[in-house]
């Protein structure tokens, strides 16, 4: 078992974070881990994050709920997908296929931490879809505000990506990057995704839904 790269603890809240560079792939995803100071969880989240701007957007809050969490004895994983934030690889290969396999990787690195207790995965925006098919049958399953859809979903986060993008670089077009990954997210979330049971189109979620994975309602 292969320690974190760098911890954190902090004695008044009662937690330990440890971010680190797992994956036995070549390229390697950064995660977040919060802790118990205990070190005796009571359970785990896999905390799926969104992506493009919002990934920016979310994180302050997506820091917040993990130490709340790890003070109550949840252990927390977060991760960046694959060529976004302090992950390796190009945003231009990031897909749906490469999500679910990211949120996969971090949750089974949240087992092999902290043993066999019980793991939920927890999905915001866009990553509900990773969060929803990593999710094996039995598991807590936890969407916050997941999109309608996949292509409703991915023409407004490029618009807000691009939005940012003006306001940081004062440019006026998207850079060739962002484009190729626009078309090829609405791409695979047109159809039948081959990570998946059912097409995008066809996951009924409400706003927030919470159940165990294998029921959509």
């Amino acid at each position: 078992m292969r320690s974190a790269d760098s911890r954190r603890i902090d004695q008044e809240a009662g937690i330990v974070e440890d971010a680190e560079f797992f994956g036995s792939g070549a390229e390697r995803l950064f995660g977040l881990r919060y802790l118990p100071a205990s070190g005796s969880p009571l359970a785990g989240v896999v905390m799926c994050g969104p992506i493009l701007a919002q990934f920016r957007a979310h994180y302050r809050n997506g820091t917040l709920v993990a130490r709340a969490l790890a003070a109550r004895g949840v252990a927390v994983q977060r991760f960046h997908y694959r060529g976004m934030g302090n992950s390796d690889g190009d945003v231009s290969n990031l897909d749906l296929s490469s999500m679910h396999e990211d949120a996969a990787a971090a949750g089974a690195r949240l087992t092999e931490m902290i043993g066999s207790v019980p793991i939920a995965y927890f999905g915001v925006n866009v990553g509900a879809y990773p969060a929803a098919v990593a999710s094996r049958p039995g598991q807590m399953l936890v969407l916050d505000s997941p999109p309608p859809n996949g292509r409703h979903y991915f023409r407004n986060a490029v618009r807000a990506h691009a939005v940012y993008a003006m306001q940081r670089e004062n440019k006026e077009t998207l850079s060739s990057s962002c484009e190729e990954v626009l078309v090829m997210l609405l791409s695979s979330a047109a159809g039948s995704h081959s990570a998946s049971t059912k097409p995008w189109s066809q996951h009924r979620w409400s706003r927030k839904w919470v159940t165990p994975r294998g029921r959509y309602s």
